[in-house]
């Protein structure tokens, strides 16, 4: 397994971590959002620079950008698989993207801030209560 300067060195300076990005799965995370793919050695992605797929940046080039900070929130309905959540969500944010780890459906999405909150008002969610 990668120590934790290992695993920064990887995500900066290796075209793998393009991949690594793109299959990462929300059982790859435990419910403190600490990254151990396989079970292996717990890794906190706060500080780390991750690229972000090209299909959500506003560039449309993949771009990277540090992980500035993680929080556990309700979302509602699940972004990708539309079901409601029964656990709270966990998200990793940089300064324009956020990284959902969706334990509901095993997926770990990028996206933006702005769509979330989109997706929150359509399906009637504002704040942590349902709006009637």
């Amino acid at each position: 397994m990668f120590s934790d300067v290992d695993i920064i060195l990887y995500t900066m300076y290796d075209g793998k971590a393009r991949k690594m990005v793109l299959h990462m799965k929300a059982s790859d995370f435990d419910t403190d959002g600490f990254y151990s793919p396989g079970g292996g050695e717990q890794f906190c992605f706060l500080g780390v620079p991750l690229f972000i797929p090209e299909s959500v940046t506003r560039s449309g080039d993949e771009e990277l950008e540090e992980i500035l900070v993680k929080t556990i929130c309700r979302i509602g309905d699940c972004i990708s698989c539309g079901e409601r959540t029964t656990e709270d969500t966990i998200v990793f944010g940089t300064r324009y993207y956020r990284m959902l780890v969706l334990f509901c459906c095993d997926r770990v999405i990028w996206t933006t801030e702005e769509f979330i909150t989109k997706h929150r008002k359509a399906h009637g969610w504002k704040g942590d209560s349902w709006m009637k």
